[in-house]
């Protein structure tokens, strides 16, 4: 089941709904769908050792 995530500007409430149902009401406004932050982290390991120098695989070369 997909979801998405609302946020109230006003209160800072979150809600988590089913992605078909329509956006809740808050504080009397509509909420507005989050937004993701994008990733900044690279997705393999060979390429986050070298951008993180206290890891724990840093192997102190550069």
């Amino acid at each position: 089941m997909a979801t998405k995530t609302y946020n109230c500007k006003d209160c800072g409430r979150e809600i988590v709904l089913d992605a078909l149902a329509p956006a809740p009401e808050c504080c009397g406004q509509t909420m507005e769908q989050s937004q993701l932050d994008p990733c900044t982290t690279p997705s393999a390991m060979e390429a986050k050792r070298t951008n993180i120098a206290d890891d724990a695989c840093d192997d102190g070369v550069k």
